[in-house]
């Protein structure tokens, strides 16, 4: 016999119940902005990650953006299943404590927007330190971001306090003036002959704004990352937070 035709549990109830009403996955009276369409549209956003947001981790960051999209009225297109979620994709996660200052992310709706409602309306609703910049709705024809990335920029400012003791700490060592320009050059050149690493595409120094920009080639392998080659040029431990992701080098500006 089956568990149901006995009846004499509390359990037969559940059997027999009936919801009148689907589980929503999103409130249509909540939509806030944007214009309902029959077409199931791409979008790039780009938004900043600073300040004291830089101690967020990759996933409390992707939680505050997909709240902040709820409570701003975005309808954003969900995944199918039991347990559906926002489809969102987010660039490789930035180390805690580093900051990201031209971030990326696409998502898909049904609704059109516009560049200047949805940042204004979005940055209402997140912390301080998160900040959308721009939105961008993508052709048919153009890949997906993770395909047309092809390096990352980052940068550690070197007028830093700790990264100006450790200078002067290699210099008094080398038997250096630590006024020299050339110093964090060298530096650089003696790291890229024993790293050798296939991954780094430049290294290279800005004197008008006194920071090192190091550009990474994109791989879905594990390559070497931007803090252990800031630790292996000047031997300090967790440099990350004196660093920046600056920006995104994709495809079609790869060269600029």
């Amino acid at each position: 016999r089956e568990c149901a035709e006995c009846q004499s549990c509390s359990l037969w109830p559940l059997y027999e119940k009936k919801f009148a009403e689907k589980v929503q996955i999103f409130s249509e009276d909540h939509v806030l902005i944007g214009k309902k369409t029959e077409n199931v549209f791409r979008y790039r956003a780009s938004y900043s990650k600073r300040e004291k947001a830089r101690f967020l981790s990759h996933i409390d960051l992707n939680s505050i953006i997909q709240r902040g999209m709820r409570r701003a009225g975005i309808p954003v297109k969900h995944s199918k299943g039991f347990h559906p979620k926002m489809m969102i994709s987010y660039l490789p996660a930035l180390p805690l404590g580093m900051e990201g200052k031209a971030e990326l992310l696409e998502f898909k709706s049904q609704y059109l927007f516009e560049e200047k409602e949805f940042v204004s309306k979005i940055n209402e609703f997140l912390p301080s330190g998160v900040k959308f910049l721009g939105l961008r709705r993508l052709e048919d024809f153009e890949t997906s971001l993770n395909k047309e990335i092809k390096a990352m920029v980052y940068s550690v400012d070197l007028n830093n306090e700790e990264m100006k003791n450790a200078l002067e700490a290699i210099c008094k060592e080398m038997n250096l003036s630590s006024s020299d320009s050339k110093i964090v050059k060298k530096l650089v050149d003696d790291f890229l002959k024993d790293s050798k690493d296939s991954f780094i595409d430049r290294i290279r120094v800005d004197r008008k704004t006194e920071k090192l920009f190091i550009t990474l080639k994109y791989t879905f392998q594990k390559g070497i990352r931007p803090h252990e080659i800031v630790e292996g040029i000047f031997r300090i431990k967790n440099p990350v937070f004196h660093m920046a992701r600056e920006k995104i080098l994709l495809e079609k500006n790869h060269l600029n």
